[in-house]
């Protein structure tokens, strides 16, 4: 059954990239360069840190990026500029776009349509180049630079199309990449990345794009209030990411001494009854550290009975080669 609805899944996948290549759709342009970073899969290839790896360096090199994204999860409507003064912003404007807007308090907007939200940013603020986060799906708007994510973590059967694996599109739709990004290789054996290159190597010649191998690595821990969390005491960790398992595995490594893992849906919307919960939990069984992602952190720390309790840890992008090319293509916009 899964085998069919997937075979009709890429039948009108293939029919909406037909009809942009061959420009019965139109693709509309911004009047600013536009970095596209997406991938071909549904779930976390790590689309979001490397939006914010890249605003990052944008920043540095006295640029004004600004974000647009569809702002999935969010409980608002039609296009939003992300701002903080909305109650609960977080589920109001979508978490990873709160998120980022936090972090670099730059412009952001959220919208379905990517070139009318970038239409509507550029009304009212100024930018002087665009990052669309998971946009590799989303033709309607031209960009300079196509960047796709390959999780290469993820087992064989996940790279099949939905809904009897997790693709979105076929690999043929990566001619359109500008830039291919083999992500999470810290994760997997050069091994296994070697094989997983060979396979996709069999099912499209990636030869003549640029791709570069990504690591993604948890860093330093962060509280609100300055706080110093104790490795040596037990953890309670809690999640709504896309690859929880990882997530545990990657804090693990870091010896962290793990009690539990409370585990939600990527952009979980918490309410009182999970926070209480979780505190139940922590106190029936003496913890007073509870570990999170950055993602969650922003929408928990809402939440002030926990204010004590509650950590993050950063996630940073590292590139294993190519990063001098990766930019240079970026610093030619």
């Amino acid at each position: 059954m899964l085998y069919f609805l997937s075979i009709i899944f890429k039948f009108f996948v293939c029919i909406k990239n037909y009809l942009y290549d061959n420009k019965y759709l139109k693709t509309l342009k911004l009047p600013v360069p536009v970095i596209s970073v997406g991938n071909l899969s549904m779930g976390g290839a790590g689309k979001t840190p490397l939006v914010d790896y890249l605003v990052k360096y944008l920043l540095k090199n006295k640029k004004a990026p600004a974000i647009l994204s569809r702002g999935y999860g969010r409980i608002s409507k039609g296009i939003q500029l992300v701002n903080s003064s909305k109650k609960n912003a977080a589920a109001f404007f979508g978490d990873e776009a709160y998120m980022l807007y936090s972090k670099h308090n730059i412009h952001y907007a959220v919208g379905k349509n990517r070139w009318k939200a970038g239409k509507h940013l550029l009304n009212k603020e100024r930018a002087d180049c665009f990052v669309l986060d998971d946009a590799f799906q989303h033709r309607k708007i031209f960009r300079d630079i196509n960047i796709v994510l390959l999780d290469v973590s993820q087992p064989k059967n996940f790279y099949q199309a939905f809904p009897k694996g997790r693709l979105r599109e076929s690999y043929s739709s990566l001619k359109r990449a500008d830039i291919i990004l083999f992500t999470k290789v810290n994760l997997i054996s050069q091994e296994r990345l070697s094989q997983f290159k060979k396979n996709l190597s069999q099912k499209f010649c990636f030869k003549n794009i640029l791709s570069c191998d990504v690591g993604y690595y948890l860093t330093d821990v962060v509280s609100g209030n300055g706080k110093k969390i104790d490795k040596s005491k037990p953890t309670v960790l809690l999640s709504g990411i896309a690859n929880p398992s990882v997530f545990e595995k990657s804090v693990v490594k870091q010896n962290f001494l793990i009690q539990k893992h409370f585990m939600y849906k990527d952009h979980f919307l918490y309410t009182e009854k999970e926070v209480n919960s979780v505190l139940a939990y922590c106190l029936e069984h003496g913890i007073n550290q509870v570990l999170c992602t950055e993602k969650d952190w922003h929408k928990l720390k809402e939440f002030l009975k926990w204010k004590d309790f509650l950590f993050y840890i950063k996630l940073e992008v590292q590139f294993v080669n190519n990063e001098d090319l990766f930019l240079s293509k970026v610093n030619g916009l």
